[in-house]
């Protein structure tokens, strides 16, 4: 959710957006759409689509990571989505085990 309104941020607050559309479309598909694709493994508890999620995200992520301000915060967002990936994964394993 953080991811998701963090891109509302970045792509209709930032005064610093480019007016065009092309930054705000690389920005949908490579931060918004995993977003959406973490809430619904989480939903599902699809470790799969989490891992995904996760792998789509890291190369924007890593480069916002370098910018100043508040849209670094999606480097946190995308670790998040590997430690979601990670409980999905193990969680399901412990309760198995327990069962």
């Amino acid at each position: 959710m953080l991811s998701i309104i963090l891109w509302i941020n970045f792509a209709f607050v930032n005064p610093y957006n480019d007016p065009t559309m092309g930054p705000m479309l690389n920005t949908f598909f490579m931060l918004l759409l995993p977003a959406c694709l973490a809430i619904f493994s989480s939903i599902k508890l699809s470790q799969l689509l989490m891992f995904i999620a996760f792998v789509w995200s890291v190369p924007m992520s890593i480069y916002l990571i370098a910018t100043p301000g508040i849209f670094s915060l999606f480097g946190l967002t995308s670790a998040f989505y590997l430690v979601s990936f990670l409980l999905i994964r193990f969680g399901r394993h412990s309760t198995a085990i327990h069962q």
